[in-house]
């Protein structure tokens, strides 16, 4: 009777050490495919900071072109006026030479 009773005292430590292990693999796949969840997600989300990285970035990139543009266009302009108004024999060889480019792109037309 006591050799039935360490038997089956054996039997049950077997199967619930059998159960554990079987838990355990359960957990450690539950575990890994929350693993590659929290990846993908992570990676997803990185692509899509990414993404509106280059957006803004290509975005101030075209303002600063036309911001430097409308910059330089307005400077001339006012140095261009400045020289103008105060020199009158300037204001007369400016003229000149644009009547000149005008002529000479419509005579190439």
């Amino acid at each position: 009777m006591l050799s039935q009773a360490h038997e089956k005292a054996e039997h049950v430590i077997h199967e619930a050490i059998n159960k554990k292990n079987d838990i355990m693999a359960q957990a450690g796949a539950v575990a890994e495919n929350k693993q590659k969840e929290i990846i993908e997600n992570a990676h997803s989300k990185a692509n899509m900071i990414i993404k509106t990285a280059e957006e803004k970035s290509r975005l101030l990139e075209q303002e600063f072109e036309y911001n430097f543009e409308r910059g330089v266009k307005q400077t001339t302009e006012i140095v261009v006026r400045k020289l103008l108004n105060q020199d009158t024999q300037l204001q007369q060889e400016y003229i000149n030479s644009l009547v000149k480019e005008a002529t000479s792109k419509s005579s190439t037309a």
